[in-house]
């Protein structure tokens, strides 16, 4: 994906896939806005260049959703499912 002078590429195992939708979407602007926010920590002293480095997603994959404003429904039409492949496809690409 091309944005005036910056371009971002993205590989996937075969197997896995790249991530796609309105999920993979959520979640890549959930990490880019803890980076930024850890960065903002580093350099104000904070947190150490260790903690910059973790994001915490919290302690289950439903409050994690929560906290993104999905729904954590599972079921046949649930989000959960969807959710998680999309997890999968973001963090192994």
């Amino acid at each position: 994906r091309k944005n005036g002078n910056f371009t971002m590429h993205m590989m996937a195992p075969s197997s896995v896939g790249l991530p796609f939708g309105c999920y993979a979407r959520y979640l890549l602007l959930w990490v880019s806005t803890q980076a930024v926010r850890n960065k903002s920590k580093l350099d104000n002293g904070f947190i150490t260049e260790q903690e910059a480095r973790k994001l915490e997603l919290g302690d289950s994959q439903s409050s994690f959703m929560k906290k993104l404003g999905v729904r954590s429904s599972g079921g046949e039409n649930g989000p959960i499912g969807p959710f998680k492949d999309q997890m999968r496809r973001l963090f192994k690409t």
